[in-house]
């Protein structure tokens, strides 16, 4: 893991918008109502022998070192920055063929989970693959992030 830069926050309240991908991670704490920006950390993920192991210990270190920061915010938005994913509109969209989508157009992985979100003004599914790994650690870091 490489440091890119560390802005910490100042402030007692702020909201917490994360963004996991394959080569970094950042978190941005921002207040809602003044739109402000209070802090910004971004991490290179760099990788020794085993990437997904590699990257997610990462992850777990910046969440834990940070963790002082991580409480004071009162929402969490998590996005995800991956290769894989396809926009799909709703009128041809099946939920159960997820995996197809994603299969047919960058073949079978494995170790990935398939996750879903809705376009509503555009009318469109968008389909992506994350690593099963980094989902599973923010979503027990962050049980309540949309």
């Amino acid at each position: 893991m490489k440091t890119i830069f560390n802005i910490f926050p100042n402030g007692d309240k702020c909201d917490l918008l994360l963004e996991a991908g394959n080569e970094d991670f950042s978190l941005l704490f921002y207040d809602k109502e003044s739109k402000t920006v209070s802090g910004a950390l971004l991490y290179e993920l760099t990788y020794n022998v085993q990437p997904e192991i590699d990257a997610i210990s990462s992850i777990e270190n910046i969440l834990n070192n940070n963790s002082h920061f991580i409480k004071k915010a009162g929402t969490v938005t998590i996005l995800y920055n991956v290769n894989e994913a396809t926009l799909i509109p709703i009128q041809y969209y099946d939920g159960y063929a997820n995996e197809d989508y994603l299969n047919l157009i960058y073949g079978n992985t494995v170790n990935t989970q398939i996750l879903t979100d809705e376009i509503e003004e555009k009318q469109i599914m968008n389909v992506y693959r994350a690593l099963n790994p980094m989902v599973l650690a923010l979503n027990k870091f962050f049980p309540h992030a949309k």
